[in-house]
């Protein structure tokens, strides 16, 4: 026999006075991870009245951390005490903390202060940020003060450039929005913001000299965009008139904000190629002079800058020099990126200058180029830095070969940030001397699909490569993740694609790698979910985080097993599917329904309702023996539906193929009295009609955000010999707008076999699915077969985002068959599992093997220490 379904949501918030108690304070939580925590006894409590001393250099930093606890707690109103030196909270600067790490910080937690010192204001800054996230994430009861652990954390960044790229020549979003970023991107101690302004699409920035740059290239339809989504990208491209710009003003304003949480914006103004806004509004830029504009067969027209002319490179050097003015930032970023050099071949009088000047090939025209801009920000005190493909690599394998050899190297000052081509030209860049940021697509594309970068993926980003020698990984100064817009339309869509993965950026950036430790890092991303949600962001998924759920977690009930099928007087009863209301779902009592047949010639099935006082004792309240298999107990408002497996005789009159098991369903608003059933899914998928016997069977429904009903179920069967009898092999879906139908399937199972699996080389068994924070989790029971022939089940955990893609959570499995339990010993299926005071219950049905013999219902133990309350994706019941 195989099991129904239950649904739960498991809206896991940690709960600090749950899981610790008043009296013993949680321990630190931070992200990114501290390089060390060192903890001591007692607690600090937060006054009402606080009071934060600092010198005059940190009155900055002093202001920030008044109004950031203020936010956190908006009765506790800080007073600044500029020049002294005692107060709750105190600020210091001194030259011999951490001096070689000038982001460094000391926070020292005592019981009467808190001491935050450091080198820099920056690495006071990040300090302030590090007390923030555990204030923030402080128990607080009513009438207490939220408390800290004592503690000393010494903490730094492990690279130095810990950067976010927002292009916004796809998308203009404007002050407020980067200003929105920026303050998170502080928060999580990034330290580089990276704004790319110029692009085909649009150019986004003031430039006084040259006005139509902006008149004109700010707004402007690209046709260009139409090809994105084929390499990951997110889809839902809006060829729609759009644009805007930063006048000067606001760039200064964006820039002091920045400062002020001792972020460097690092301005990205695209040459040689990428140009296209540019050229069409002055062609005299291009190659070629004329026919700049798109046509239909040259849908982005001319996009390179003619770099022989002197009097581009005089409008390239007056658009910088304006740039610079601007942006106080050592570095200059100049792009360099998508350079097609057929332009360049194509033109007689690039091809005239090339031979003048002894340039052979156009790789070298381009490293020419690059080097006279480096040369010339170079006399302006900056730095030159741009995409890899300045190096003159053929990273894209365009063109011809002869294209890209050089005998000209770039200047060695330029920073080479890497994006795309073989992660070895990383450890080549380095090994030839250069500064590097690790910008690998593959990992840090924002614009790609939560997907084709996970927040695991993510968080597996390694930036420096190995093979390098202790000097050569300094020349890694650090990493970038990039969000390109061209997709992304508004501040919801940078949001969704931004957010939580940024975290993951900054963690790597700023942990040592050796400390690393994704479960930690989930458990720490908490307090950002939270603090984003508040504000209103709307981010992409979160995998959960799996607190430990695995098998010795669960301890056995002494009352085990719960319900025996002797007291029916049936010892060769089968019972299981267990379905429990806790009391106050219905009424004062626990009630449990179960499905049963027994081995008799007859194949007699029963569904039996139980009722107990404590849910560890349970008396009949009635059975009744019908057609009613695995079975499924859902809430819907009013009245409670019964999804449950039918066995039938009915025959399609079109194949004439006869169905053992369908899916039907009944209603009642008191479990004694029952609607006329209906039939809600009838197996006709090819998967679906596997085996010697059609069958559609453990039903599981819960309700989706949106209001519409998800149901899973069983399809397709494979037989097991030492049971004699077939059980589920697929897990499906189908989705309806009522609960009662008419329910859509999805092509493709959601779950099948996988030989490679050993705990499901033979089928899938039922599954039970529960919300948890904005992705789901499921409890399901893989069929497999063990090293001496016979099959086995237990049950195991899976996570998804959405509810269809799912993966094994680290802490499988959950319960497996025990052989010093007898009557558990071979097969651990169908489950249910509730919340009671502060422990989860799992009820399930076990036998000693398949074939014959009585099946018993037992249930095991986890006490939540304040990590995952439980209760079902279906709507409360409501007596009319």
């Amino acid at each position: 026999m195989k099991t129904g379904c239950k649904c739960f949501l498991a809206a896991c918030l940690l709960s600090g006075f749950t899981a610790y108690g008043q009296d013993e304070i949680r321990p630190y939580s931070v992200l990114p991870e501290p390089q060390q925590v060192e903890y001591t006894t007692g607690s600090f409590k937060l006054k009402n009245k606080l009071t934060i001393a600092f010198p005059p250099k940190l009155a900055n930093e002093a202001a920030y951390c008044r109004d950031a606890i203020n936010r956190l707690f908006t009765t506790v109103n800080p007073v600044l005490k500029e020049g002294k030196k005692t107060a709750d909270i105190i600020l210091v600067l001194d030259a011999a903390v951490l001096p070689e790490q000038p982001e460094g910080y000391v926070l020292d937690v005592k019981k009467k202060q808190i001491i935050i010192k450091a080198n820099a204001p920056a690495g006071v800054l990040h300090g302030i940020q590090t007390l923030r996230q555990l204030l923030g994430a402080s128990p607080v009861e009513t009438g207490h003060a939220p408390s800290l652990r004592c503690g000393k954390i010494t903490d730094y960044p492990t690279l130095s450039w810990r950067s976010l790229m927002l292009d916004e020549s796809g998308y203009f979003k404007g002050k407020e929005a980067v200003c929105r970023l920026l303050d998170n991107m502080s928060q999580l101690k990034m330290n580089v913001f990276h704004w790319h302004l110029v692009d085909m699409p649009g150019w986004r920035i003031e430039i006084k000299k040259y006005p139509e740059l902006t008149k004109t290239g700010a707004y402007r339809i690209s046709p260009d965009r139409k090809g994105f989504g084929a390499t990951g990208n997110e889809s839902g491209f809006v060829d729609k008139p759009q644009g805007g710009f930063y006048t000067q003003e606001e760039i200064k304003e964006v820039v002091a904000y920045a400062t002020a949480r001792h972020i460097t914006i690092v301005p990205e103004i695209e040459m040689p190629a990428h140009a296209t806004e540019v050229i069409e509004i002055y062609p005299w830029l291009g190659i070629p002079k004329e026919g700049t504009k798109k046509t239909p067969d040259n849908l982005m027209g001319t996009y390179v800058f003619d770099v022989t002319d002197p009097k581009v490179i005089e409008f390239l050097q007056d658009v910088l020099t304006e740039v610079i003015a601007l942006f106080p930032s050592k570095v200059i970023h100049l792009g360099g990126d998508e350079v097609d050099y057929s332009h360049w071949k194509n033109s007689p009088a690039v091809s005239q200058y090339m031979k003048e000047k002894g340039i052979k090939t156009p790789a070298e025209l381009h490293i020419d180029f690059t080097n006279k801009m480096s040369q010339w920000l170079a006399s302006k005190g900056r730095r030159l830095m741009g995409w890899n493909e300045i190096t003159g690599a053929n990273i894209h394998g365009w063109g011809e070969n002869d294209d890209h050899a050089t005998e000209k190297h770039l200047a060695p000052d330029a920073v080479v940030q890497f994006w795309e081509g073989n992660p070895s030209l990383v450890k080549k860049a380095v090994e030839d001397g250069y500064d590097v940021v690790n910008s690998n697509a593959r990992f840090t594309y924002l614009d790609y699909t939560h997907k084709s970068i996970s927040l695991e993926k993510a968080y597996s980003f390694a930036p420096v490569p190995e093979g390098l020698t202790e000097e050569q990984k300094k020349k890694v100064l650090g990493l970038g993740c990039q969000l390109w817009t061209y997709l992304v339309p508004d501040e919801n869509a940078l949001n969704y694609r931004v957010y939580p993965r940024i975290a993951a950026y900054a963690e790597v950036g700023w942990t040592a790698p050796e400390k690393k430790d994704y479960k930690r890092f989930l458990k720490a991303l908490d307090y950002f979910l939270a603090e984003w949600e508040k504000r209103g962001i709307e981010h992409g998924p979160a995998q959960p985080t799996f607190l430990d759920w695995g098998e010795k977690r669960w301890r056995d009930l002494p009352e085990n097993p719960l319900i025996d099928p002797e007291v029916y007087g049936l010892q060769e009863l089968v019972i299981g599917d267990p379905q429990i209301l806790l009391p106050g779902k219905f009424d004062d009592k626990w009630h449990a329904f179960f499905h049963g047949f027994s081995h008799d010639t007859k194949w007699h099935s029963w569904f039996f309702h139980s009722v107990s006082k404590d849910g560890l004792h349970w008396t009949d309240a009635s059975h009744e023996e019908g057609e009613i298999g695995v079975q499924y107990i859902f809430c819907d408002g009013d009245r409670w539906i019964q999804y449950y497996s039918a066995t039938t005789e009915y025959k399609d009159p079109k194949t004439g193929q006869q169905y053992h098991v369908v899916i039907r369903a009944r209603t009642t608003t008191d479990f004694v009295t029952w609607s006329e059933p209906v039939t809600l899914v009838v197996p006709d998928l090819p998967k679906e009609r596997e085996g010697p016997r059609i069958e559609a069977r453990n039903p599981c429904v819960i309700l989706l955000p949106d209001g519409r009903y998800r149901m899973y179920y069983s399809g397709g069967t494979v037989y097991l010999k030492d049971a004699g009898y077939e059980e589920p092999k697929y897990i499906y879906c189908a989705e309806a707008d009522n609960p009662l139908g008419p329910f859509v399937k999805r092509e493709e199972p959601i779950l099948e076999p996988d030989v490679n699996l050993s705990f499901r080389n033979f089928g899938c068994g039922g599954f039970k699915v529960f919300g948890y924070k904005k992705g789901y989790v499921a409890f399901y029971n893989p069929i497999y077969i063990d090293a001496e022939g016979k099959s086995r089940s237990e049950i195991r955990l899976l996570s998804s985002d959405d509810g269809l893609q799912w993966k094994e959570a680290d802490c499988n499995p959950i319960v497996k068959p025990d052989p010093n339990i007898p009557w558990r010993s071979a097969i651990i299926y169908q489950l249910d599992v509730v919340r009671w005071e502060n422990s989860l219950l799992m009820y399930f049905n076990a036998r000693e093997g398949w074939r014959g013999g009585a099946e018993r219902i037992g249930a095991v133990k986890l006490d939540l220490n304040g990590e995952a309350p439980a209760a079902k994706l279906e709507k409360p019941f409501k007596r009319k």
